[in-house]
């Protein structure tokens, strides 16, 4: 079992795995999608920080879709 200060160690790895010139490409596919579509609303995951970039940039109406947390992912077993 980890410890919280042990697991906020490795979140960044585990909220972005890419590399900064690995990152800019799903950000940019996202911005496009998003202004080409110009939706109404737009639902998120926010463990995929990609589109939580862009979200907060672009600011449309947004909201999370998922009831992900990050410490669904960081403990090992669960209560």
């Amino acid at each position: 079992m980890w410890n919280a200060e042990e697991a906020a160690l490795i979140m960044p790895r585990i909220t972005t795995p890419w590399t900064s010139e690995e990152y800019v490409d799903p950000v940019q596919q996202t911005e496009k999608i998003v202004t080409e579509v110009n939706a109404n609303l737009v639902l998120a995951n926010n463990l995929f920080t990609p589109a939580i970039t862009v979200l907060w940039k672009l600011k449309p109406n947004w909201h999370v879709l998922s009831p992900n947390t990050y410490k669904d992912f960081i403990l090992i077993t669960k209560p």
